[in-house]
C-alpha cells in the first residue's frame, strides 16, 4: 500500500483544508473511506472495522 499525505486527503475532498485536519481521530464517512483505500492501493479484506 502508498501512504498518501495531508495535501493529497485535501485534493480528494476528505479534508476540507489545513485548518481543518483533525489532531487525532476522526470519523469518516463510507465514500472517503473507499477512496483512501483506493488511493493507497490498501485491500479491503484484511481491515478490521
Amino acid at each position: 500500500p502508498r501512504r498518501i499525505n495531508l495535501k493529497r486527503l485535501i485534493e480528494l475532498g476528505v479534508i476540507q483544508d489545513i485548518k481543518s485536519a483533525p489532531r487525532g481521530f476522526e470519523e469518516i464517512s463510507d465514500k472517503y473511506f473507499h477512496k483512501i483505500i483506493k488511493e493507497t492501493g490498501s485491500n479491503e479484506s484484511i481491515i478490521v472495522g
